[in-house]
């Protein structure tokens, strides 16, 4: 309607929602990371639940994420050059918004680790349960297999010797005597210390493609430019990040990024005017 009929209210009430929606994503940020925290410092659930809730709370956060990469280019393309003041709006909450994705993509990367590292922890109770319950069953006979693999070298066992290779057990009386003997015992043996051997892991290499605002920042220290948005994007060096990256970028994205990068902190070399180019981005110059 507003496109059609050019009424201020109607872009009043764009505007309004604009706000709404940017203070809606804060909100649920917030909301996000007390979530997290609550859950990690979870110790009354069972292991199961706990898995099951923070499953649950993983497809939720996938769900936003989503959404918000939806919201910003919905921002960026469609709304940005409806008028003016909608550009101006959302300059302003450009830096938020790119801060808001990537808080929830640290969230989304910092419960899966949590999921990973408690399903671990269920598995090895899972393990302690049954050997429990085989004690307790009697169905142990692996078990004192295993500690009674060599009598003649262990003073107390469950059962006598048929080789009568222990000849007796001590009782209450004999306490003292068996801790002196084995005190005697010990003291005499001398067990040579194995020398650790220690495995060197080579670190992975790993290809780093980021963008070298420095040389950008020399280059226009040198040269100054009309236009610092068009300036990075036509430059090489953001042709060259984006061929290198492993996903599928815009250059009009990153190269806004950037510009962000340079503008956000007060510069006295840095002009912002009131003009925009043709990609509808603020001009600003650096003189």
């Amino acid at each position: 309607r507003y496109v059609e009929e050019k009424k201020e209210h109607y872009l009043l009430e764009i505007l309004s929602l604009l706000k709404a929606i940017f203070l809606k994503l804060d909100k649920r940020n917030q909301e996000i990371r007390t979530l997290l925290i609550k859950i990690e410092n979870e110790n009354a659930l069972d292991l199961d639940l706990l898995i099951e809730k923070a499953m649950d709370i993983l497809e939720k956060i996938k769900e936003i994420n989503q959404a918000n990469h939806e919201v910003h280019e919905v921002f960026h393309n469609e709304i940005y050059t409806l008028h003016p003041k909608t550009k101006a709006f959302i300059d302003d909450t450009a830096f938020d918004m790119l801060a808001f994705i990537e808080s929830i993509s640290s969230s989304l990367e910092n419960l899966e680790y949590f999921i990973a590292r408690t399903k671990k922890l269920r598995k090895q109770n899972r393990k302690l349960q049954q050997l429990s319950s085989e004690i307790l069953e009697e169905k142990d006979q692996a078990l004192e297999e295993l500690l009674t693999l060599n009598p003649k070298e262990n003073y107390l066992t469950l059962h006598r010797s048929q080789k009568n290779s222990i000849k007796s057990f001590p009782d209450g009386s004999e306490t003292a005597k068996v801790i002196r003997k084995l005190r005697q015992q010990f003291s005499q043996l001398k067990v040579k210390k194995e020398q650790k051997k220690f495995t060197i892991k080579l670190q992975k290499e790993e290809k780093l493609n980021l963008v070298n605002i420095k040389a950008l920042e020399e280059v226009l220290k040198k040269e100054g430019t009309h236009d610092i948005f068009n300036f990075i994007y036509e430059h090489e060096e953001l042709k060259r990040f984006i061929r290198n990256s492993n996903q599928q970028l815009s250059l009009k994205e990153e190269s806004f990024k950037v510009y962000l990068q340079f503008i956000i902190p007060k510069n006295p070399k840095i002009q912002l005017t009131n003009k925009y180019n043709d990609h509808n981005i603020r001009i600003a110059q650096w003189i």
